[in-house]
């Protein structure tokens, strides 16, 4: 029998799947990374606008650290919702069929006093 022929079918049998893995695993860590990086832009917005900044400081701020992040301020009578939205493109193929929303969306809600 001829076992370099039997390894080598096995390797081009397993190859592709270890790599779509690999690329998955580097997928996941990429969107989170950004998510934590959107948490703490958040922060920084939630603080500003508790100390009343305006909306065009704001702005200012987030188009200095990202320009590809949407704010959204939704202010009721006893809340304030403000929501960050950021579009983020997976590059494996398999997860871009499982995940349909292509967006990291982090919302913090402040308690009108």
């Amino acid at each position: 029998m001829n076992k370099k022929g039997q390894a080598l079918v096995e390797f081009v049998i397993v190859m592709p799947l270890m790599i779509l893995i690999m690329f998955a695993i580097i997928d996941f860590g990429t969107y989170n990374y950004n998510k934590n990086k959107l948490e703490g832009i958040l922060n920084n917005v939630n603080n500003m606008y508790q100390n009343n900044k305006n909306i065009d400081e704001i702005d200012d701020y987030l188009s200095k650290n990202d320009n590809s992040v949407v704010l959204n301020i939704d202010s009721g009578d006893k809340y304030t919702k403000i929501k960050l939205v950021k579009h983020y493109d997976f590059i494996t193929p398999g997860i871009k069929s499982i995940f349909k929303n292509n967006e990291i969306t982090v919302e913090r809600v402040i308690y009108n006093e």
